[in-house]
């Protein structure tokens, strides 16, 4: 298992993961092999490489979106 964090760090949190963490909770319906905490703007992803290298392609286009 691979810890992956990822910080937001242009962004505010409610913009990116969606109220009530809505955003989120896609994600986890997506993959759920991939555990993920999400703590303010602090990600960290637990999984195989392949997933979490994934998650935090989606977390970054995810991140540039809410920053546009």
């Amino acid at each position: 298992m691979i810890e992956r964090i990822i910080i937001l760090e242009n962004v505010d949190p409610v913009v990116c993961y969606g109220v009530n963490n809505s955003k989120s909770q896609l994600l986890k319906t997506r993959d759920p092999k991939l555990r993920f905490v999400v703590r303010g703007q602090l990600l960290m992803g637990i999984g195989e490489e392949k997933e979490t290298a994934e998650y935090e392609q989606i977390i970054r286009k995810l991140e540039q979106y809410s920053e546009e």
